[in-house]
């Protein structure tokens, strides 16, 4: 499972809200994404370690990854064979399995530790995989032609995810043949993936968004690509007379390869910079380092050795386990991707559903739900309150309009947050346990007494996340609603951002 970016510094945020907000500008109906990030200078730091056979990292302990990979020991060695032909030392690492079917999966420092400032790993150009590189390999020019040319893929996972599975298919031909041989078969953790009533079941049980958000809207857009790729490639090039030569793609390649390889990519992939350009690549063995908040390990692309290499933040002593930080992420965002959930992390996250009625204050509301942000900090007592807004790339008037300077009343604020407490309530009431109910689950799991499987637990880490994210966002907007039927003080004194509060 692998990060999208390096960390230099860490901050800690208790709470990230993704707020849907569904209402019309003029007589045109939007839907634009706001997410509101709370900073505290005091998180919590307390970790769930009950899986974790070496007691290493935030995350739930079990590599999700390794899925019900039928890696022997011999694809192993092999693997790490073909690594040292290419150049790859592991003087300082070691790749640690264990638990049933090699659950556990991570690279632990060998005996005599490392020192802050080494490098730990250093991986050449050959072993890594670039999107640069899918991109223009066969299937990457084959796909690229064949796609509609409005067909954006910035993160490349597309080309990575194609050029993955015509590798896989070459077998011992393929120079990244025992690379592919070490990566997981599948990936049971990862809520797109499940089949089991079992499983299905706690999804519905954890709220009403749930088995839309991670289940049934992901398999209908991994559906919807995978039939977008079959057409594209069976009938070729539109500007040319010519039908493309690999039309039998998706007769090689299943739906279920296809989503095996998205997955694989999707929790795999690490940014670089080569040469001044941001890229996204798959780097094998250091795909194994597992996720932590305070990572010892930093990873860089070095343009003199045309490497990337990991470099230890810390002393590690003998035997314990590298990690690098994956981002500052909640437990809807890592189970999503990467098919495990840290408990009492310093990210939580929610999904709010808010409608704003249509009409000329339309635009207020969604400006002073913007300026909510810088409010809420002061109400709340906490270091810095983050609002940002994410838009359809045809919504520019809308994103200009506010963003103009421009006096909201106190009214219209008190009354969009009426609104945000609103679907709030509704968001709590479709939360179906109750908090107490969900700690003592865990608590039962710990102790031995309850069968709940690792992925009802990662459920259940993941609602209870959600819920203390929306009891603090409700306690904000009372405040905030109190505060702004006093006389104003120092809260409203000078300009919330870029919006002046008029009285």
């Amino acid at each position: 499972m692998h990060p999208t970016s390096s960390l230099t510094s860490v901050s800690f945020i208790i709470g990230v809200f993704a707020i849907m907000l569904g209402g019309y500008l003029s007589v045109s109906p939007v839907s634009h994404k706001f997410a509101i990030s709370l900073l505290s200078p005091t998180p919590r730091q307390t970790f769930d370690t009950a899986d974790t056979p070496y007691n290493t990292t935030q995350m739930s302990g079990l590599d999700p990854t390794i899925g019900t990979t039928s890696n022997k020991r011999n694809n192993i060695s092999d693997f790490e064979a073909w690594l040292k032909e290419q150049g790859v030392s592991f003087r300082r690492t070691k790749l640690v399995t264990s638990g049933e079917s090699g659950t556990y999966r991570g690279l632990h420092s060998k005996r005599k530790g490392v020192k802050k400032g080494s490098v730990v790993l250093d991986l050449p150009d050959q072993v890594i995989i670039t999107t640069k590189m899918a991109a223009e390999s066969a299937i990457g020019r084959q796909i690229k032609a064949a796609l509609p040319k409005d067909y954006t893929d910035e993160t490349g996972n597309l080309f990575l995810a194609l050029f993955l599975l015509e590798q896989r298919s070459l077998g011992t031909k393929s120079y990244w043949y025992h690379y592919i041989e070490s990566l997981p078969k599948s990936y049971p953790t990862i809520p797109v993936t499940f089949t089991s009533e079992k499983d299905l079941n706690v999804l519905k049980e954890s709220g009403s968004n749930f088995f839309d958000e991670f289940h049934t809207k992901p398999v209908h857009q991994l559906q919807a690509d995978y039939k977008s790729i079959c057409t594209a490639l069976l009938l070729g090039d539109p500007t040319t007379s010519t039908s493309n030569t690999n039309n039998d793609f998706c007769i090689r390649h299943s739906f279920l390869d296809y989503q095996w390889a998205r997955l694989t990519v999707q929790s795999r992939t690490f940014s670089l910079d080569i040469d001044g350009s941001p890229i996204a690549a798959m780097i094998p063995y250091a795909d194994t380092l597992n996720h932590d908040n305070k990572p010892n390990l930093l990873w860089s692309y070095n343009d003199t050795t045309r490497s990337v290499q990991f470099t230890a933040l810390e002393d590690v002593h003998g035997d314990a386990a590298f990690s690098t930080s994956y981002g500052l992420l909640g437990s809807r965002y890592t189970l999503d991707h990467y098919g495990f959930a840290i408990r009492d992390t310093a990210v939580e996250t929610a999904l709010v559903s808010l409608s704003i009625p249509g009409g000329d204050d339309s635009l207020k509301y969604y400006r002073a739900l913007k300026a909510t942000g810088s409010a809420a900090a002061a109400a709340a007592g906490l270091e810095r309150v983050d609002f940002h807004v994410g838009s359809k790339p045809d919504d520019s008037e809308f994103l200009n309009a506010l963003g103009l300077h421009g006096s909201v009343s106190r009214g219209v604020w008190w009354r969009a947050l009426g609104f945000l407490g609103e679907a709030v309530d509704r968001a709590l009431r479709g939360l179906l346990h109750s908090v107490e109910a969900d700690e003592l689950f865990l608590l039962e799991r710990n102790s031995g007494g309850s069968d709940l499987s690792v992925n009802a637990r990662n459920m259940v880490i993941t609602r209870l996340g959600e819920k203390r994210v929306l009891m603090a966002l409700r306690e904000v907007v009372g405040r905030m609603r109190i505060a702004l039927l006093v006389p104003p003080a120092g809260l409203f004194v000078a300009t919330v951002g870029f919006l002046e509060i008029s009285r």
